[in-house]
Order: structure tokens, then sequence, then C-alpha cells
């Protein structure tokens, strides 16, 4: 899994903001939370409704499944 972010942080001028990156280490998930992750993912595809699938995803795009 790969993880990103960004902040703002004030900036000078004064009143104005920079957006600054945030670092996340890499950590490798553990046997129970890739089951559990695996799970959910599974039952939201299959539950039909849509929720939680991108936009891209429910057109076929990453070789998702239109459902």
């Amino acid at each position: 899994m790969i993880a990103w972010g960004t902040s703002l942080e004030p900036d000078s001028p004064t009143g104005t903001y920079g957006v600054v990156n945030v670092p996340y280490q890499k950590e490798p998930l553990s046997t129970s939370e890739l089951t559990a992750l695996t799970t959910i993912c599974n039952f939201i595809q299959t539950n039909g409704t849509g929720y939680g699938i991108c936009k891209s995803c429910q057109t076929g795009a990453l070789s998702g499944a239109r459902q």
C-alpha cells in the first residue's frame, strides 16, 4: 500500500500558507490487517451499491468490475 499526504504551514508573507509533504513510513500489513481489508473490499464490490468504488473503477478502469 502506498500513502502520501500534504499539510499547510504558515509561510512568508504573513497570512499565507505553503504546502508541505508529510512523509509516511513504509510498513507491511499484518496477515490479519490484509485479510480484514480484503474482506471489506470484497463485500463493498459484491454489495452492488457502488459505495467505496471510484468512478473510474465503476467503468472498468484499473481492472475494476462494474456491478
